[in-house]
């Protein structure tokens, strides 16, 4: 072989490696944080519960909160962003539907996105189940505040949500 084609063939991988991981990171996003797999499996089993219009509409009411976050990128304040309009929409959007609409939240959570999130699990878990919440507060009340835990502890914090859900 020539140099050429050595070249060639080397540039053709490497395109095709660049390709294929792209498609994977289009189809399949990672989690941030890592549980186990067996409380990974229960919460897409309750994802699994939730209809396809109920996606729908949560993917969209809280696409449009990103995108508000985004717009307000300066404010490093979390209880900023969660007073606009969009996250109003989308919290009352997620406190009127079924219980089952909280394992969508949950898998937003182990995406990642948006960085506050868990302040956002904390918004929600007070006024839908304020039980829950104060169950995950006894829990970790030596450790952490309730959105700390659910940054430093998020399996067990969402291993007692799950099960609070599960026995409803």
């Amino acid at each position: 072989m020539t140099k050429l084609q050595i070249l060639a063939l080397l540039l053709a991988s490497v395109s095709l490696i660049f390709v294929s991981c792209t498609n994977y990171e289009i189809t399949q996003e990672p989690d941030v944080y890592k549980v186990t797999p067996d409380l990974r499996a229960r919460i897409d089993a309750g994802m699994r519960m939730s209809t396809k219009t109920e996606k729908k509409v949560f993917n969209e009411k809280f696409d449009r909160f990103l995108e508000k976050c985004d717009e307000m990128a300066y404010i490093s304040n979390p209880n900023v962003y969660m007073e606009t309009e969009e996250y109003i929409d989308f919290k009352n959007f997620v406190l009127s539907s079924a219980p089952r609409v909280n394992y969508l939240v949950m898998d937003k959570f182990l995406k990642g996105k948006p960085g506050f999130f868990s302040y956002i699990i904390y918004d929600l878990l007070i006024v839908s189940d304020p039980a829950t919440a104060d169950q995950i507060a006894e829990e970790m009340k030596a450790v952490a505040t309730l959105q700390e835990s659910f940054y430093l502890y998020p399996q067990l914090c969402l291993d007692i949500w799950i099960t609070a859900l599960e026995n409803e």
